[in-house]
């Protein structure tokens, strides 16, 4: 008890003393500003340029959609890049289309990646396909290789992230597609 009184009186000067510094020190006030005003996503979970030099901009939705859009037109004019709504990745809350990444080579190969639930049995699947050859602004699902599939026994602690390391191969970090209390061990 008396540690953590004085566990608990130890924070509370350090609080006390980061908030007297930061009202004495003069931080710059700052200012947030919307990127794309008046757009609208419903659950977005990752934002990434097309390593093309286009410009164009791609936002993941949870649900199974992605989209992309000039970054200079700014989302307006957004197309559906890629849609697996139709393969019900989101049944519930931590499910859904979880990461996207587009290979650093994309320019000539037109190769993404994502990484998605689904169902019956539940699992995670991680996997490559590329963009169409008669048009750059969708992805061609009939070339789509799946990579990785991972069961997950249960809906929750299914984040994950893909991206490319500066060493040029690719990375997948993911949940322990546990539930509460870890039930397995």
């Amino acid at each position: 008890m008396v540690r953590n009184m004085k566990l608990l009186f130890s924070f509370w000067l350090l609080a006390t003393g980061i908030s007297v510094y930061a009202e004495t020190a003069g931080f710059p006030k700052l200012q947030l500003t919307p990127a794309f005003p008046g757009q609208k996503f419903q659950r977005p979970l990752w934002m990434e340029e097309a390593p093309d030099g286009s410009g164009r901009m791609a936002v993941v939705e949870q649900a199974g959609k992605i989209f992309i859009f000039s970054h200079e037109s700014g989302p307006t004019n957004r197309t559906v890049f890629a849609d697996i709504t139709d393969r019900h990745p989101m049944v519930q809350n931590e499910e859904g289309l979880l990461a996207f990444a587009f290979h650093p080579g994309f320019k000539t190969n037109g190769a993404c990646y994502l990484f998605y639930s689904q169902q019956s049995p539940k699992r995670t699947v991680l996997s490559e396909a590329k963009v169409s050859v008669s048009d750059v602004s969708k992805i061609d699902f009939s070339t789509e290789r799946i990579l990785l599939e991972i069961p997950k026994p249960y809906w929750n602690h299914n984040g994950g992230t893909v991206l490319f390391g500066p060493d040029g191969y690719l990375y997948l970090s993911l949940g322990d597609g546990g539930l509460g209390g870890d039930p397995h061990n």
